[in-house]
């Protein structure tokens, strides 16, 4: 059984030895091959590389994203010339993503060691969308959403953490954020100091009779330096008993990686959440409000909602009732 990636290039980089002509430190994974082990390094830019041996035959070469590179490097191993696919990570933000594609990486190799390369180019495809993702960050927008939906789940996990991140669907891109048993959720978030309208994607949202129960919500967000940031929030949800391999796809989905560095603020302290049931009375636009004749030649129809003209939001004895009821 390999160790972390994580903790081993933590040793790497507070190993105070030279690192020689190469410019590399190594350590063995744990893993090996016919051709030889596969190793860890440091380079003296503290960047991260994985290096798995490879045959004469083949070449490696690859732009993954901006930051993570596949090349070929040639290494002593026991007094032997080894040839490498040296997969390294060049961006100091994409490191933490880099250590789970590394934590991949290990995982394949472990289950079939001789797959070499092919397991490298395997991972590197199911995980090149995501990488250049982790380059451009989340926006401000997406971050705000994010937080958003997190601190509904919280409200949904102290009563059943495993339905709430099963079905969080805000990662899917469906039409409403939580769904379960006919009973919706669909979060909105704001930062405005009193916010007076959300913005409503489709027609669909609002739409009580595709749902047995709908409640909108509005997570009002003030952004502070000492807020908890999404790492943080992910905790809280961890301690909860969130399952945290489910948490990680749902998050990996919206263009998240654990421990990505992201280029907007993401400290949020929640004042409240706003929670009102939907029904057919409840102010908004609706497929079935438009003739099927009119409606089939629009498209990506969306409209900002006025909080001031909105009923009463619920009390939190309403709010407890259906949370319980969502959770069974």
């Amino acid at each position: 059984m390999t160790e972390r990636s994580a903790d081993q290039f933590a040793l790497l980089l507070a190993d105070r030895r030279p690192s020689g002509a190469t410019g590399l430190l190594t350590r063995r994974s744990g893993l090996a091959m016919s051709l030889g082990p596969i190793l860890l390094g440091v380079d003296r830019e503290s960047r991260l590389h994985l290096l798995v041996p490879i045959p004469a035959s083949v070449v490696a070469d690859d732009r993954v994203s901006n930051g993570i590179d596949l090349a070929e490097r040639e290494l002593l191993v026991g007094g032997d010339a080894v040839r490498f696919a040296d997969l390294q990570c060049r961006l100091p933000r994409l490191s933490k993503p880099f250590e789970q594609l590394v934590d991949d990486i290990l995982g394949r190799l472990a289950a079939e060691p001789e797959s070499g390369i092919r397991a490298v180019l395997a991972a590197l495809e199911d995980w090149r969308a995501l990488l250049r993702r982790a380059v451009d960050g989340l926006s401000r927008e997406e971050v705000l959403g994010l937080v958003g939906e997190l601190e509904v789940m919280t409200r949904l996990a102290a009563h059943n953490p495993t339905a709430a991140v099963e079905g969080w669907t805000g990662p899917d891109r469906q039409s409403r954020d939580f769904r379960r048993g006919g009973k919706d959720i669909e979060v909105k978030a704001s930062s405005a100091v009193s916010p007076t309208s959300v913005r409503i994607s489709n027609l669909d949202q609002l739409d009580p009779g595709l749902s047995s129960s709908l409640c909108l919500v509005l997570a009002h967000l003030s952004l502070e330096s000492d807020a908890p940031d999404i790492e943080e929030r992910i905790e809280i949800l961890l301690d909860l008993g969130v399952p945290i391999d489910a948490l990680t796809m749902k998050l990996r989905e919206l263009g998240y990686l654990r421990g990505m560095e992201l280029t907007v603020p993401s400290r949020y302290r929640l004042r409240q959440l706003h929670w009102w049931m939907v029904d057919a009375n409840f102010p908004g636009l609706r497929a079935s409000d438009i003739e099927s004749s009119r409606l089939a030649a629009v498209d990506q129809l969306s409209y900002d909602l006025i909080l001031a003209a909105l009923p009463p939001s619920l009390s939190e004895s309403a709010v407890e009732k259906f949370v319980e009821d969502w959770s069974q």
